[in-house]
């Protein structure tokens, strides 16, 4: 779009949902051993997506409605039987006027659909555990003009999440959409209803530290006993049950690795934390490259049959890579490039091989083999470049093993001309 002369850029938005049926929910689904079940849904949240923004005037729609338009190259669904999507005006998308074209109800799900966590037995939907109205469309972001910062825009597409403005968006989006086929949709019961039906005490689920991959893994569960009306203002008793499984880029889990059981009692208005494991052992040889896990908890009350819902969604740090230049770095003058790397993992990293690019820096690739890094250990490379092109360039840096397929590092040198001669 930019060689036709149109302003574009390209966008990417966290959390971002793949609504299959158009009714402005994303429908996920656990049974009581709290396993997300991914055969049942239909709807995805991916871990982001990335779409292009143009600036067009557009003549199709009602004043007001220029400027940003979303489109996006990259489709996972027909639209009108082709595989496109756009132009959706972003300012339609913010104030919820999904009836404009083209395919606004798509990118508005993507943005800011609303969560519902059902859950599953025997067959069936038994009961809503969770009704999450923020989960989706987080951090939507673009780069920023002159610079390699991230510029946030989310405020384009939403207003604040939670706010009686955003709330209002949705619920006209809703209407407009659903309001047609309101036999078939739960989502206005659900949004005409009162809330959900109060629980006796709040979870929480936290790392204690910044998750390492190849290190055991700490987690914190936080209970709190909270007044409820109709219940009695004793203790209750818990079973919690937990469970853990690779989260995939698309939404989906794989089976999971790790179960955990625990039964709790908590006074009335008291809290309660109780930490504890998530083994290397357990997740070592079962997540994707792209080390994203799934913690989800289902605590059963004892007393009212009730169950509530916890989850703690983390992708695992690899080792640091660093590099540094210490000098002035000039065509061809020898520039020398320090990297080091910590093994922090349990194990051995073995067959660690680096590869180094870098347009301006280096012709093609550079390939060196390192060996085995035992756990613990620090490697230090000291190379030397010999850049070949003036102007702002970026080194970049691969490490990869057995056990860690991709330790990145990247930086940016700017490269002075050679003095005239």
């Amino acid at each position: 779009m930019r060689c036709l002369g149109v302003p574009t850029r390209v966008v990417s938005n966290f959390h971002s949902a793949h609504n299959t049926d158009g009714n402005l929910t994303i429908d996920t689904y656990y049974d009581r051993t709290a396993e997300m079940l991914t055969a049942q849904r239909p709807d995805k949240i991916w871990n982001f997506h990335v779409w292009n923004e143009c600036w067009m005037i557009r003549k199709d729609l009602p004043p007001g409605y220029n400027g940003w338009q979303v489109l996006d190259p990259t489709p996972q669904q027909t639209s009108s039987g082709l595989f496109c999507c756009g132009p959706a005006s972003v300012k339609a998308i913010k104030e919820g006027d999904v009836q404009l074209p083209y395919d606004t109800p798509f990118v508005y799900a993507e943005v800011n659909a609303d969560e519902v966590v059902w859950l599953f037995e025997g067959g069936q939907v038994q009961e809503i555990l969770a009704h999450n109205t923020s989960y989706i469309g987080k951090a939507i972001s673009t780069k920023m003009v002159g610079s390699d910062e991230r510029l946030d825009i989310t405020s384009s597409y939403k207003y604040p999440e939670g706010s009686s403005e955003e709330r209002s968006a949705f619920i006209k989006a809703s209407w407009k959409l659903l309001e047609p086929r309101r036999n078939a949709s739960s989502l206005l019961d659900l949004l005409g209803s009162e809330n959900l039906k109060a629980k006796p005490v709040r979870l929480q689920l936290h790392l204690v530290r910044a998750p390492m991959w190849g290190q055991d893994l700490p987690l914190m569960l936080y209970v709190q006993r909270v007044p409820v009306r109709d219940h009695v203002q004793g203790s209750v008793g818990l079973t919690v049950r937990f469970c853990a499984q690779a989260l995939l880029h698309g939404g989906g889990t794989r089976k999971p690795f790790w179960r955990h059981i625990v039964h709790l009692n908590v006074d009335f208005e008291k809290e309660l934390q109780w930490p504890f494991l998530l083994p290397y052992s357990s997740y070592r040889d079962k997540l994707t490259d792209e080390r994203l896990i799934r913690v989800a908890g289902i605590a059963e009350v004892e007393e009212t049959g009730q169950f509530i819902l916890v989850l703690k969604d983390f992708s695992l740090e690899p080792p640091h890579l660093s590099i540094e230049v210490f000098e002035r770095a000039e065509v061809g003058k020898a520039l020398d490039i320090h990297i080091t790397l910590t093994n922090t993992l349990m194990v051995p990293l073995n067959n660690c091989t680096m590869v180094l690019e870098g347009s301006g820096l280096i012709n093609g690739q550079m390939t060196k083999d390192l060996g085995t890094l035992m756990a613990g250990h620090t490697i230090r490379i000291h190379l030397e470049l010999y850049p070949i092109k003036a102007g702002p360039h970026q080194l970049q840096v691969l490490i990869s093993s057995s056990e860690v397929k991709e330790i990145k590092g990247y930086k940016d040198i700017l490269v002075a001309a050679a003095p005239a001669s």
